[in-house]
């Protein structure tokens, strides 16, 4: 199921869908490299989430990560 970045509450709404990815990532993608779950995470959130994920910068580093990735959506889906 997409993330839903424009209806009701973002914050709530993103909790609520990163409890659901943390379940994927340690369940079934447990055996894929970080770069593999960085693309299905981006996979299911949906059009909406990649345009935002389009607006990120990352260190080196951090890129095709999964900590750093969700910690930008977590930053982006703080209430302001």
């Amino acid at each position: 199921m997409p993330m839903d970045f424009i209806n009701g509450n973002v914050s709530e709404n993103w909790r609520k869908w990163k409890q659901q990815i943390d379940l994927l990532v340690n369940g079934p993608l447990h055996g894929k490299t970080e770069k593999q779950k960085c693309a299905y995470i981006l996979l299911y959130m949906g059009e909406q989430g990649r345009e935002i994920f389009n607006t990120f910068t990352f260190p080196q580093d951090d890129q095709d990560k999964v900590d750093p990735l969700l910690q930008k959506f977590d930053d982006y889906c703080k209430p302001k």
